[in-house]
């Protein structure tokens, strides 16, 4: 378990980080891999790691620790003291003291997924971004347990829209009762779907009836 610094010569700004690999170098080498094939976050470090060659990169030790916990408060401690969520001379985004092995979440703060909505409104994909994002995800196989929570996360967002929604497409009010939910997906208005099974019932008077018969029959 190593709190480790990069530093990039061409710039001279330093990146701050944990690791539970013991050789260094192999982790810089991968962490440029991720940043040329774009599989991870597009921060300020992986962006350089594709615009400089690795011979601009030095990978050095700060502190060996025993456990998560110490690790994560050492990383605090250099980030901290090295200023180096400072653009001017690092590449840190956070404070640090967490990381994806450790099962520890970051609890940004509302304003923060506030700012990055309200960035990417009206940007638009150039077919040109689109083919790159395509190519960057062939290959890529969803467990079974991650295409039930891209489901389910895909589910709850259609819900959330559609209990937004104060009428259907036909201006029938949504009030309770007045609809139910098809496959957890679709709100169906019971007004729009009794007068579907009206219709349905004058236009095809034949099989409304031979429908009504076989049952007699049963």
């Amino acid at each position: 378990m190593t709190v480790y610094i990069i530093t990039c010569l061409a710039n001279g700004r330093y990146y701050v980080g944990q690791t539970v690999q013991k050789s260094l170098r192999t982790y810089l080498l991968m962490k440029r891999s991720k940043a040329k094939k774009r599989t991870d976050r597009c921060n300020h470090l992986y962006r350089a790691l594709r615009k400089y060659p690795i011979e601009n990169f030095v990978i050095e030790p700060l502190v060996e620790c025993t456990c998560a916990t110490e690790m994560n408060g050492y990383e605090m401690l250099w980030i901290a003291a090295l200023n180096s969520r400072d653009k001017k001379f690092g590449m840190n985004i956070v404070a640090g003291g967490d990381s994806s092995w450790t099962g520890i979440k970051r609890n940004f703060p509302p304003s923060w997924y506030a700012n990055i909505s309200r960035a990417h409104v009206g940007i638009l994909h150039t077919g040109e971004t689109k083919e790159k994002i395509r190519q960057a995800h062939l290959g890529k196989h969803h467990s079974v347990a991650g295409i039930e929570n891209i489901t389910k996360a895909q589910r709850k967002r259609r819900q959330q829209e559609l209990l937004e929604k104060t009428q259907c497409r036909r201006g029938h009010e949504y009030v309770e009762g007045s609809w139910y939910w098809s496959h957890d997906t679709w709100r169906v208005c019971r007004l729009c779907r009794r007068d579907k099974s009206r219709e349905w019932r004058r236009t095809h008077p034949f099989y409304h009836r031979r429908y009504y018969m076989k049952r007699e029959g049963a």
